[in-house]
């Protein structure tokens, strides 16, 4: 964690202090930090939400711990099954929590694609707003 600080030049506490708005389509400067910080965590392969099928050791791992973490997508109890297929419903939910999420479904209009892709899909997006680095290998288009 001393290195987080360092890196963020802040302490981490100071990240979660005051209580403000999240706002996945605007993030603050203070929401990016706190991103930034999770997405370090994750780099160390250190899980933020528990599941059982898309560990560390997958492709999975960083796009389906972010939008796990920030409810975007859910996991069925203790797994996320990332081959199954995105169902219009749970297409609509993750578009709707993204926010502007119109071109997420515009990318995936008329294709059928895995929960894996659309988290790959939405992982790009958000790391785009946080400033994070996107991920080289993790597609940005539906596959």
């Amino acid at each position: 964690m001393a290195v987080i600080k360092i890196a963020q030049k802040c302490q981490l506490n100071d990240m979660l202090e005051e209580e403000e708005k999240l706002s996945i389509l605007n993030p603050s400067e203070k929401e990016k930090r706190l991103r930034k910080v999770q997405h370090e965590l994750l780099k160390v392969k250190t899980p933020l939400f528990w599941n059982t099928d898309c560990g560390w050791n997958t492709e999975y791992f960083l796009p389906v711990q972010l939008v796990c973490a920030l409810e975007i997508m859910r996991a069925h109890g203790m797994t996320f099954a990332p081959e199954k297929i995105l169902t219009k419903d749970e297409a609509e939910a993750a578009a709707a929590k993204l926010g502007g999420g119109n071109s997420f479904l515009k990318e995936i209009e008329g294709k059928e694609i895995t929960r894996g892709a659309a988290a790959r899909i939405l992982y790009n997006e958000l790391a785009r707003r946080y400033d994070l680095p996107i991920k080289e290998g993790i597609a940005t288009h539906a596959e």
